[in-house]
């Protein structure tokens, strides 16, 4: 990783730092009413097993600038799924929007999440800035928003 990008991730190394803990704690279902009303479009209905399956089945390339593929991209959503309840609920062109249950309450963890965000999303940086300014935001926070240009 070049030095530039290593102060993006500060506090943490580039070294990989395992993947955030699970969140533990019951889902609030109350995120999806929270995320859900700010989102415009249309409804989509896709036969899938889980949430974090519908970019593979679509075939999505929203994110191929950033050489991730569908399949790739719903790996990572279903570890989050997993982890922090976080289901898709929007995909644009090259954006994708999940309402998240049970998200980071404390900073330490909003850290590790953080990191895992800025591997998902490399864009991040341009829009929201280093490590110490992201990672707060995502404490308690019921959506994550992604989006690749």
């Amino acid at each position: 990783m070049d030095p530039e990008a290593a102060d993006l991730v500060r506090p943490f190394s580039t070294t990989f730092h395992g993947l955030a803990p699970v969140e533990p704690g019951p889902n609030d279902a109350n995120a999806f009413v929270d995320v859900l009303v700010t989102l415009h479009g249309r409804l989509g209905l896709i036969a899938v097993h889980r949430p974090a399956d519908v970019l593979e089945r679509l075939g999505w390339y929203g994110a191929v600038n950033a050489d991730q593929n569908g399949g790739q991209l719903t790996a990572v959503l279903r570890s989050w799924e997993t982890r922090f309840g976080a289901v898709l609920v929007g995909v644009g062109f090259d954006t994708v929007t999940l309402a998240v249950l049970r998200p980071p309450k404390s900073l330490h963890d909003a850290e590790r999440v953080a990191l895992e965000h800025y591997s998902f999303d490399a864009d991040l940086q341009q829009n929201l800035g280093n490590l110490p300014d992201y990672a707060p935001l995502l404490v308690r926070t019921r959506a994550w928003s992604f989006w690749w240009d």
